[in-house]
């Protein structure tokens, strides 16, 4: 085991130039005894604080909760009554068969597709601090338990860094889960869910590395792996790329600030890192030395 951390945190170093970040066998050891003592309870009121920070609803909600109970704990939602004057995601949210899919952008070529998506899941451009160090990873695609919107705000500012065509997002609503083995108990449950979408022809496919970590999937195909009970009580709606929650305008929405980006994503990154050791799992191997996301410029 010594051996091990003493290879590791060479290779940090050496890959990395984390200099002196990792300094000895000891620090490695503390660090990894402060996360391991974590509970799952522990990072979920952990995330409400972030989310509540920053003025997020989080998306997590808890094993057996119904969604609207989930959601109105979060936002303080009564219903999803289309009537409301302000025009949000969640208020316009309606049954998938009313949904208008043919603002979407052609893509037209699924080859140009499954490019985009590799380059936007592996795009190192998000700074994460640590011991005083700055290192850019992709996003917290192995933690599911919460943060739906900003890696689906990361992968729309990543396709339009790479110039690809306008993209929109699909906001869905209800019980939702989804079977992972980046949770403890193998299966995340979120009351919403939002991911970017496109068209290729008459097919939508949605850009979620949580949930296919390899490729773009069909709606049908994503709708399946977060929804086990069906679609029939689920709603949804169809966003500008800027809207960034629930309670974002759909439409019209005011693009969220660098500096909210910033926060969130350096909280979504750090819970990320724990849950990982949560899992007795090595985040530095898995994130960071053998990170299996080539860097795309």
């Amino acid at each position: 085991m010594g051996q091990f951390k003493t290879s590791l945190i060479i290779s940090l170093t050496i890959l990395l130039n984390f200099n002196n970040c990792l300094a000895d066998n000891n620090q490695l050891r503390q660090f990894n005894e402060k996360y391991l003592n974590l509970t799952d309870t522990d990072t979920y009121h952990t995330l409400i604080h972030i989310n509540k920070k920053n003025h997020i609803p989080s998306a997590a909600r808890l094993n057996g909760e119904h969604y609207i109970k989930a959601g109105y704990r979060q936002i303080k939602i009564q219903s999803f009554s289309q009537n409301h004057v302000n025009k949000t995601a969640l208020d316009v949210a309606k049954k998938l068969s009313t949904i208008d899919f043919a603002s979407l952008s052609n893509w037209k070529n699924k080859k140009k597709l499954s490019r985009a998506f590799i380059k936007a899941r592996d795009h190192h451009t998000i700074p994460w601090q640590f011991n005083g160090k700055t290192i850019y990873r992709t996003a917290s695609w192995l933690y599911p338990h919460d943060g739906n919107s900003v890696r689906a705000e990361n992968i729309q500012q990543s396709l339009n860094h790479f110039k690809y065509p306008e993209v929109k997002k699909l906001f869905v609503f209800g019980d939702l889960s989804a079977h992972t083995m980046n949770s403890t108990d193998g299966i995340v449950h979120w009351w919403y869910n939002v991911a970017v979408v496109v068209a290729i022809n008459d097919e939508i496919y949605v850009i979620d590395p949580t949930v296919k970590s390899n490729q773009p999937i069909t709606l049908n195909h994503w709708l399946e792996k977060i929804s086990p009970n069906g679609t029939y009580s689920l709603k949804f709606s169809l966003c500008h790329r800027d809207t960034f929650s629930p309670i974002n305008q759909c439409n019209t929405p005011r693009k969220i600030s660098a500096q909210a980006m910033q926060s969130l994503n350096q909280a979504y990154l750090n819970v990320e890192f724990k849950n990982l050791a949560i899992l007795k799992r090595n985040p530095f191997s898995e994130l960071l030395v053998h990170s299996p996301y080539k860097k795309h410029k």
